[in-house]
């Protein structure tokens, strides 16, 4: 018996809507995944031991109760640096998965043109994404190195 691929039986017969709760769950499921396999992991190696002592930006320590800077970032252009390339550094990661996602989408197409418009579509702004990352850096620097030589 040759079974139609919309005719298929659902996964667990006992709950009706299975299907329509797992496709409205699937963007929320990613997102968990992310955030457990690069996310919470990334978070552990960038930890600071808990044995070293704070040091200020100038180097000194922050022992006996004196008041540190926990950015250890001197100026405002030196922390918006840092946090831009933090920013950069978890759109690469966004950037890569999406782009492998719209690979997959592409293959899962097989021809269908609605399918294939939606896959074009997503790569188109997953690479106007990565553009907007590669422009921020470049915007960065040269104000930064325009407020130097002031």
């Amino acid at each position: 018996m040759m079974l139609h691929k919309r005719s298929l039986p659902r996964i667990n017969p006992s709950m009706p809507h299975f299907n329509t709760m797992l496709k409205r769950a699937r963007p929320y499921i990613f997102v968990v995944l992310f955030f457990a396999f690069f996310a919470l992991p990334a978070i552990s190696v960038f930890a600071a031991d808990g044995n070293a002592l704070p040091t200020s930006p100038d180097g000194t320590s922050c022992a006996n109760g004196t008041l540190c800077n926990p950015l250890q970032s001197a100026t405002i252009q030196d922390l918006l640096g840092k946090v831009l390339d933090a920013v950069i550094a978890i759109g690469t990661v966004v950037v890569t998965i999406m782009l492998v996602y719209c690979g997959f989408l592409f293959v899962v197409a097989q021809g269908n043109e609605e399918k294939v418009r939606d896959a074009r579509s997503a790569l188109v702004w997953t690479v106007i994404g990565a553009l907007i990352l590669l422009g921020a850096k470049v915007i960065s620097t040269i104000i930064s190195a325009t407020v130097a030589t002031l």
